[in-house]
């Protein structure tokens, strides 16, 4: 094989490489997080779910509130509209 292709750098180049290859690797690791960073992230975040539920179950709550007062809302006039005339009954009935 007479042909073969040769390929050199020099020092400088390959030390110039070598040295981008550690400061982008630098930069990773600095990118990353610690243990105790993500263990107080952990605890914002189990604080956050705690609240959340909490105001959950309270809009759940309200709803149920709502709904029960508009049930009572809807029986409670045909309730009176009837008590009317029997109450006014009663009174002609004893006063006679």
């Amino acid at each position: 094989m007479d042909n073969e292709l040769e390929v050199s750098y020099s020092v400088k180049e390959l030390i110039k490489g070598l040295s981008d290859r550690i400061d982008a690797f630098m930069q990773m690791m600095a990118n990353k997080a610690d243990q105790s960073t993500v263990a107080q992230v952990q605890l914002r975040i189990d604080q956050h779910e705690t609240r959340l539920a909490r105001i959950e179950h309270h809009q759940e709550n309200e709803a149920k509130q709502d709904s029960a007062s508009s049930e009572f809302k809807r029986w409670l006039i045909p309730v009176l509209l009837s008590i009317v005339p029997v109450a006014v009954l009663l009174m002609q009935v004893f006063h006679l």
